[in-house]
Order: structure tokens, then sequence, then C-alpha cells
């Protein structure tokens, strides 16, 4: 959800902020801060907490999404095993489970919880953390009313894993322990396996050793912080650091006592390493007796992307309490109480909101523009075709009458284009003909269909004063007809075996020509057809006659 997060650490001593970025799978230190309490004339927990929005306000910070540590001795944490389940189910069994952490008191109270790795002695481990409402709403309650924004609320010891996890990696079979050195007191995460089992704190910090030097030496507090930064924890019993020292062993040993007693498992596991942070962490010679005592490796905790720092060592919490706030909440412990991560998710998703809102209406806006333009411009064609259709409407009668002037003439033309026509037709059927009859065959005659058949043409000569003039030229257009068809018939012999058949060869040439189709023979021959052919009446011959359907027809006829 969060690109970017200040960590806050608010310690007894000094507060400490360190703003980071994540990029990919990196996080970047954006600008860190601290302060002295005693250089800001602080002198209890009330006074930080109200100096702090000021803070902020004087850095410019207040924009900054802040999570804020917790101290570990305040929330009550325990890891349960349950049986293999997860979402609403593992959800109603941790909420049952933190209902036996609280107890029967009135108060209310912060749960969170997450899943751990299980190992071959557990099947679904949970961690499960429960603080009180009233003692976060103390440490929240005068940040928000100073205007700053409150993210998340996170532990001490869980930022410690974060900033752990950056650089290190853990054994799987053995124990590393984290010890932050505070003033009055100190954390404890234990790791195993690359993740945190188990957080704790111990009433035991550096102001003890200070005490311890001010009672040896008869100083006061003041002076004694300035000799334990001087002196070095030795072997020597006497020394009130190395005193210091075995009493600090004594208190982490009762932590991790109480950590053991859990179940069978944890008590054999050993310690491997030990890492050490916090202003209490720089007295000189503690490592050394730590080494010698549990006999494994311990230094102070080295993260690279703190080295640069002033008093790097003391920004180990908050920039782990950036990391931790940056990661997914099913990866983390939350102690932020619901009402407040929804005005955190509020705050963030605002910015979007508007964003969305800008845009929507910057597309509504666009939309609505580009609708107008190409509603005028469809305006301007509809009245640009309304033009024209106004002007064709005009042409309309004009066309109509030219249109009816051309098929007048076309009808005019008719005769003429006929009359060409019909020579070239009639010579054509005369040369195909004469080239397709067989050797003893006869034509005869040739005509159209009414002259085969002797039908008086309508378009003839017309009556005028109530006398036939037989020699006019004047043609009535509309009754001239296409030639659709010709007559032809002829003689073949008698005395031949089969009589017809050089007339079916004559008929199948001519019906393969482009001339002719569908050549028949016609079974009534006209008069005139009969007459002509009585003269051959004399001879041995058979008449015959054909119809010849034309291939193209001259001109269509109009519909009537």
């Amino acid at each position: 959800m969060y690109s970017q997060i200040a960590g806050l650490d608010i310690g007894q001593t000094n507060t400490k902020l360190v703003i980071v970025e994540k990029k990919g799978k990196n996080y970047v230190i954006k600008k860190a801060l601290s302060f002295t309490n005693s250089d800001e004339g602080i002198i209890d927990e009330t006074e930080l907490l109200e100096h702090l929005g000021s803070w902020l306000r004087e850095n410019k910070l207040m924009k900054e999404e802040l999570c804020i540590g917790i101290q570990q001795y305040m929330p009550m944490i325990q890891v349960s095993d349950f049986p293999q389940c997860s979402g609403a189910k593992l959800q109603e069994m941790v909420t049952y489970e933190t209902h036996q952490l609280a107890g029967l008191s009135n108060d209310a109270f912060v749960e969170d919880f997450k899943s751990l790795k299980p190992d071959e002695n557990s099947v679904n481990p949970v961690m499960i953390v429960v603080c009180r409402e009233d003692a976060i709403d103390i440490r929240i309650d005068p940040l928000e009313n100073s205007g700053g924004n409150i993210a998340d609320i996170c532990m001490d010891g869980e930022a410690l894993e974060s900033t752990f996890l950056t650089v290190n990696k853990t054994s799987d079979t053995g124990v590393t322990l984290l010890i932050d050195i505070g003033t009055d007191n100190s954390t404890l995460t234990i790791m195993k396996d690359n993740q945190a089992i188990h957080f704790a704190s111990f009433l035991y910090g550096s102001a003890l050793f200070s005490e311890s030097i001010a009672k040896h030496e008869g100083i006061s507090s003041r002076e004694a912080d300035k000799l334990k930064l001087e002196g070095t924890v030795t072997d020597n019993p006497d020394n009130p650091l190395t005193v210091a020292a075995g009493k600090f062993i004594s208190e982490l040993e009762i932590s991790l006592d109480n950590w053991r007693s859990h179940s069978e498992h944890t008590a054999a596991l050993e310690i491997h390493e030990i890492f050490l942070t916090g202003g209490g962490s720089k007295l000189d010679g503690l490592d050394d007796y730590l080494s010698t005592h549990y006999a494994v490796n311990t230094s102070p905790l080295s993260v690279p992307a703190l080295d640069n720092l002033e008093s790097h060592g003391s920004y180990h919490i908050a920039y782990g309490l950036a990391i931790t706030a940056l990661k997914k909440n099913e990866n983390k412990l939350s102690l932020l109480p619901q009402d407040r991560k929804w005005d955190a998710l509020r705050r963030v998703r605002i910015p979007l909101l508007y964003a969305s809102l800008i845009f929507l209406i910057l597309n509504i806006s666009a939309f609505m523009f580009v609708y107008k333009e190409s509603l005028s411009k469809e305006r301007k064609n509809l009245a640009m075709n309304k033009r024209r259709l106004a002007e064709c409407e005009e042409l309309l009668p004009k066309l109509k009458e030219e249109r009816s002037k051309v098929e007048n003439l076309d009808h005019m033309l008719k005769p003429f284009a006929a009359k060409g026509n019909r020579n070239r037709i009639f010579r054509d059927s005369l040369i195909l003909i004469s080239k397709t009859k067989n050797k003893p065959d006869w034509m005869v005659f040739m005509a159209d269909t009414k002259s085969y058949h002797n039908i008086e043409d309508s378009s003839g000569p017309i009556k005028k004063w109530g006398k036939r003039n037989s020699k006019s030229n004047i043609i009535d257009t509309s009754t001239v007809e296409p030639w659709t068809e010709l007559y032809c018939s002829g003689f073949t012999p008698k005395n031949n075996a089969q009589p017809w058949k050089s007339v079916a060869e004559m008929m199948k040439k001519l019906d393969e020509s482009d001339l002719f189709k569908s050549v028949v023979l016609n079974a009534h021959r006209s008069k005139m057809d009969i007459a002509a052919g009585e003269d051959w009446s004399f001879f041995k011959m058979r008449p015959f006659a054909l119809r010849l359907p034309l291939e193209a027809v001259e001109f269509k006829v109009k519909a009537k």
C-alpha cells in the first residue's frame, strides 16, 4: 500500500527517525534524523510525546506516513500450533486464543497474528500478539493531535528482525539472538530459519551499567555515564562494568529460560550467534564478555545502509520499523487499532480518489467536446445533404423529361437499328445454311417469323383521310419488335435409306454455331412455305422446314 514510510523510534534517551523508500526488493534510506531528549529539555515520556509534533513540523515531516515503535514489554506474545487450516477458520481459532490471553480484563485489546514456517515439531505455528489499546493510544494520540499521520505501530522486536534480515541469514538448527540494549530495558528477538520465533524484553539496560559505576566510585550518574564509555568489561570481578555485565547475563538467561519452558524442542535449541544493537552495545568489551560466556560469536549488528549515519548503531529500530510497515499485512504484526487503520487507508486512497475524479472529469469533458464537434459536423453534413436533396428535387422533373426524350429517341432509332442488323443477320444466316447443308439437299425458302406466317405488320401503311396509303414512310416505333427466330425450308432426296439423317446433321451444325440455338424441325409449315415448294413436287424429294431461334436478340422490349 505504501512506497515510503518513516520509522519513528521513541527512546528514553534518544528519538530517531528514518525515512525509507521501497524500490523493487530494495529499501533506500531517504533521510535520517534524531535528537537527544535531554538536549531538548525533556524530562519524562509525556513531554517527549508532546514534543514530537513540533519536532516533526520543524523538520517539515508532517506529511510523512509514520510507523511508531512500541516497547517490547507492553504486548503479550504467544506462539500456538493449530491444525492445518487457513483463512476464516484460522482467524476464528486465533480469536478464541486471544480471548484466553486477554483473560477476564474489561480493557480493550488490539491483537494480530502471522503464520510461521512449520518444522518437524509443529503443523501450523502462528505467532499471536495482544496489547492493551490504551497503551497504544498513549503513544498515538499526542502525535495525531499534532497533525501527524500514523500509518502503523509495530513492536521493537519485530523491527530488529526486519533490520537483521536485510543483510543476514540464520540457521535452521540453532537460534540467533538479537539484543537491543536500551537505557532502562533491553529487547530480545530470537531468530531461527530466517524468522523470529520469539520476542521478549528484560529490565536491564545501559543505565544500570552507569549505576554500577556510580555506586562503586561514589560519583553521580552523569559522571558515571562518561566513565562508562571510557571503561571496558573485563574478567576482573571487581570491575563495576563486569559486575553489571554479569547481572545483564542473568536477566538475559531469565528471558531465555522463560522461552525454553514453552516446549521441549525449544529447550534443546542451541545459541549459534549473538548480535548487539542500541546505545548499550557501544560498551567496550561487552561483546567479548558475552562471547566468552556463551562460547559463540558476539558482534554489533552491522547494516551497510546505516553505516554512513551518525551513531549508526542507534538507528536499527527506526530503520526496521519502516521496513516492517512496508511489508504486506500477512507478513507482519500490526498493533494499530482497526479504526485508525481505516483512517490511514482513507488518507492514502483519497489522493487516488481525487486523481480518479479529475481523470473522470477530463474524460467526460473530452467526450463532450468530441461529441459536440461530432454533432456540429453531422449538422453541417445534414444541411449539405438537405441542400443537395432540394437541388435533386428541382432537377427530378427535368430528369424525367429528359429520360422520356431519350426513350422516345430510342424507340425512333429501333427501326433503323433493326433494319441494319437484320440485313446482317439474314446474310450471315444464308451463308451459314449454305455451308452446313449436305450436298444432295436443297434450301428453297427463308423468312422471318411474320413473313413466314404471312402476318400483316401493324407498323405498315396507315390510313389518311379514310384511304390507305401503302407508300407512307411513317412507322410507329412502339410496335417494332426484335427478331427472335428465322424459318427456312428445303428438300432432301426420298431414295436415301435414312432420309432425315442429313437434316439432323445440318441441325446439329446450326446448333453448334454462334448464330442459332435449339434448332428444331417445324411441323406446321406455312402456306407461303408450301406454295414456294410446289414446283419441287415433281421430283423425288421430301420437304422439311426448320425453326431457327437466334442466339442474340437485337434489343430488349420495354415491359408494358
